[in-house]
């Protein structure tokens, strides 16, 4: 990672930019206990997600999941 990128959104800050659990999880289409999960494991957000974040939050998907989508392929 370049020293003038910023690291990738935890999941945790995508809950907080989600303002709760229960909207990531509706967004996700699963349950607030599998965002839980996730989120005591440390996880980063599952790659089946991230277009759906995108989307709804409007976190674009190389801040999600840069090694899924890097920025300079995002565009």
């Amino acid at each position: 990672m370049d020293k003038l990128e910023k690291p990738p959104l935890s999941l945790r800050e995508i809950v907080e930019q989600a303002g709760s659990l229960t909207r990531v999880a509706e967004i996700c289409g699963c349950t607030v206990s599998n965002v839980s999960q996730l989120l005591s494991r440390g996880s980063d957000l599952p790659a089946r997600h991230v277009l759906a974040v995108e989307v709804a939050l409007g976190i674009p998907r190389s801040s999600i999941r840069p090694d899924l989508y890097p920025k300079d392929l995002a565009g």
